[in-house]
């Protein structure tokens, strides 16, 4: 029995179509690449190439461009036998690609969308110390998406100590007070925020003065500032200091200054805290 090529195949099946207006086709197609991959909102090419054994051949007419599944990509054919591919959704499907009663398929990925900028939200955030903070990370993606990511999945940062963080976007300060940088990271893109952390309400304030002071002499009294996160300071030098009667002590800045034997009160305040003590002027000891 005399055996019969494919090529001679095709070009019976495709002469017997030609009757009905069909394109005669004779050859084998191919898409090149046979495979391909985009993110979605993406571009990528393909052409249909014909041949006949391993010889190039010429298109004999228009070629016709399918997706299977729509809801993944778009297909644009040209003149020319090439096309481009729009991803449109993570997915994968199959291009055809038919000329005449011959077809071809090439496999398509479609991969998330590319990320084209992270920022975060807000940019700038004030809170008192104590007070927790909560950014959010936003992404904008190649399909056109601006979504706010989970804050689980986006990796969080602070150029500070004294900080717990919830691994998500928040942040507690305690016991610090200044401007730090938040850093979050989703995939290869890095983004910042500014986090102003303000001292926290004042609730108490402590005076630490001597009992007893020397005339002529000097003492020194300190003022401690408690605050609402629990943070204690010392505002001895940031306080105001008074004496009930310059003529036995004065007062300045904590240094307290004997002037005559007596006894006198001295006062500071800071906030809305006034707190005050007793001291007693005593005269110097002679020493035979």
């Amino acid at each position: 029995m005399r055996s019969v090529s494919l090529a001679a195949l095709i070009a019976a099946v495709a002469a017997a179509a030609c009757g009905d207006g069909a394109v005669a086709v004779v050859g084998t197609l191919a898409i090149d690449p046979p495979a391909l991959a985009l993110p979605a909102g993406g571009d990528g090419a393909v052409t249909v190439r014909l041949s006949d054994q391993g010889t190039p051949l010429a298109l004999p007419g228009p070629v016709t461009w399918t997706v299977r599944d729509p809801r993944v990509a778009a297909v644009t054919g040209d003149e020319g036998g090439g096309a481009v591919i729009h991803g449109l959704a993570q997915g994968s499907t199959v291009i055809t690609a038919s000329l005449g009663d011959v077809a071809a398929v090439s496999a398509l990925t479609v991969t998330p969308p590319l990320l084209l900028a992270l920022t975060v939200t807000p940019p700038e955030l004030t809170v008192a110390s104590g007070t927790c903070a909560h950014f959010d990370a936003v992404g904008r993606f190649g399909d056109g998406a601006t979504v706010a990511l989970d804050g689980g999945d986006v990796g969080w940062g602070i150029s500070g100590q004294g900080f717990s963080e919830d691994g998500r976007g928040g942040f507690c300060p305690f016991g610090v007070r200044g401007s730090f940088t938040v850093f979050a990271g989703y995939r290869d893109q890095l983004a910042r925020a500014t986090l102003i952390v303000t001292p926290a309400a004042l609730t108490d304030l402590t005076l630490f003065a001597p009992t007893i002071a020397v005339a002529g002499g000097d003492r020194f009294a300190s003022a401690i500032a408690t605050f609402a996160d629990g943070a204690g300071a010392d505002v001895t030098g940031d306080a105001t200091w008074s004496s009930s009667d310059p003529a036995v002590l004065t007062v300045d800045a904590g240094r307290i200054h004997g002037v005559a034997v007596g006894t006198a009160t001295v006062a500071v305040s800071y906030g809305e805290f006034v707190r005050d003590a007793i001291v007693e002027i005593v005269a110097p000891t002679v020493t035979p």
